[in-house]
């Protein structure tokens, strides 16, 4: 009868372990899917590095104004190859957003240079989703400083941001826009 025990003690010990490689198996399925959806493609990723390639391109310029941040941008979507429309609507949306807060919007008024919420919330939506979320918790001014100043223009005017959002512009028409500038 030892004989018996000591193989049924095996085999519990055999399903116990069975048992175990099912669970461990089980979890690394998990890690396995956790890591794949990380993998995916974020849906503003194209968004993000049209901004990010823009960004680049202004920083090395001297002074900046609105034809050529709005040039500088039209490459970048050429660059990028994100289509226009949907470019401009996550833009569109990320100003809105910001316009939406309140202190923002007080912010800009009461500021010693009496800013223009909706050319200011374009600049910090140029400036990158980081800055946008530190706006929202620490205040515009907090964020941006003395670069306040230089964002009291608008990028794009309202019937472009508009008219960008419901037509589709061809590579052709945006090289036209943004033909060769001092960004080059």
């Amino acid at each position: 009868m030892e004989t018996y025990s000591e193989f049924r003690k095996v085999v519990e010990e055999l399903i116990a372990t069975q048992n175990k490689l099912a669970q461990v198996e089980k979890e690394l399925e998990t890690l396995k899917s956790k890591r794949e959806s990380k993998r995916r493609a974020n849906p503003d990723s194209a968004f993000n590095s049209v901004l990010s390639s823009a960004r680049g391109r202004l920083r090395a310029q001297e002074g900046t104004h609105e034809e050529l941040a709005r040039k500088i941008i039209l490459k970048a979507l050429v660059k990028n190859g994100m289509p226009t429309i949907e470019f401009f609507v996550k833009f569109d949306k990320a100003v809105k957003r910001l316009l939406a807060l309140k202190t923002f919007n007080e912010e800009c008024k009461t500021f010693r240079y009496s800013l223009t919420p909706r050319f200011v919330a374009q600049h910090v939506v140029l400036a990158g989703e980081k800055l946008v979320n530190e706006v929202f918790k620490n205040g515009l001014e907090n964020t941006f400083h003395e670069k306040l100043y230089r964002m009291n223009f608008a990028i794009f005017s309202e019937d472009e941001l508009t008219r960008y959002q419901n037509d589709p512009l061809s590579k052709e028409t945006i090289d036209e826009l943004a033909e060769v500038s001092s960004a080059e």
